[in-house]
């Protein structure tokens, strides 16, 4: 039997999450990506369960998680006593994405959990690093924000809407991300799998420019919105592989 290898953020949100143990600990609520890595910078979680944790939120690395073979559940191997006393914040005011602010609380977390920070397991040439420094801010997103985003082309017409996201549940990276044509390219029947590294975000906006050709986007292998491409290992990188190639770009385990 193949290894599960992708999963919607759609799919993941809401699943349970519990200890080696079995115990009940809370769920998933939300997965913040960097817009610019396309990497899950932490999970958000809520502590009920055993915890008995209801009324905050709480961001911890995707690397503490791991998939339960086979049910909708995610296991973390964090001692209960420290998921008890983790640093938490209200459910009406997630930390900010400001750079300073947000690399501050990304480290305070990895750190207390015993993990490195996750833009430390991205590769940059001497370029990119010395362009990260020089960022005023840090794009991030939750997923749940990131869905329903509207998706326009450089000369700002629009071509229809982000649907979801797919991420690796091995390296927290974003594997491609689904999209519906419509706008004045008008395919509403399929939807469409673009690597991350096509999208950039629309500085001010809330959206995303494609700057991909017209007749490309035409043209491309859409897939019906009843039948989603094969998640298991080699049916998803066989997939990968064909949609990076016809947009030009690397698979995602290539930039990372």
């Amino acid at each position: 039997m193949e290894v599960l290898k992708v999963l919607s953020a759609s799919t993941i949100r809401k699943d349970s999450v519990e200890n080696p143990q079995g115990e009940d600990l809370g769920n998933i609520e939300d997965i913040v990506v960097d817009l610019d890595s396309g990497m899950v910078a932490y999970t958000v979680l809520s502590f009920g369960g055993i915890l008995g944790i209801g009324d905050k939120y709480f961001a911890v690395p995707w690397d503490a998680l791991r998939k339960k073979t086979g049910e909708h559940k995610f296991i973390v191997d964090i001692d209960k006593e420290k998921l008890e006393n983790a640093p938490g914040f209200d459910k009406e005011n997630w930390p900010g994405i400001e750079e300073k602010d947000y690399r501050e609380h990304v480290n305070m977390i990895s750190e207390y959990y015993g993990y490195k920070p996750y833009w430390e397991r991205v590769r940059e040439t001497p370029a990119e690093k010395e362009t990260s420094t020089r960022r005023t801010h840090r794009t991030a997103l939750a997923a749940s924000d990131i869905k329903g985003i509207s998706i326009e082309n450089p000369q700002g017409e629009d071509l229809g809407n982000i649907e979801d996201i797919m991420i690796d549940l091995d390296s927290g990276m974003v594997a491609y991300t689904v999209l519906s044509f419509g706008g004045f390219l008008g395919i509403g029947e399929k939807y469409f799998a673009i690597p991350w590294e096509a999208l950039g975000k629309k500085s001010g906006e809330n959206k995303f420019i494609i700057n991909v050709d017209k007749e490309k986007l035409k043209n491309a292998p859409g897939f019906d919105k009843d039948n989603w491409p094969r998640n298991e290992e080699k049916a998803h990188r066989e997939y990968v592989n064909k949609i990076s190639e016809y947009y030009g770009y690397k698979p995602y385990w290539d930039t990372a």
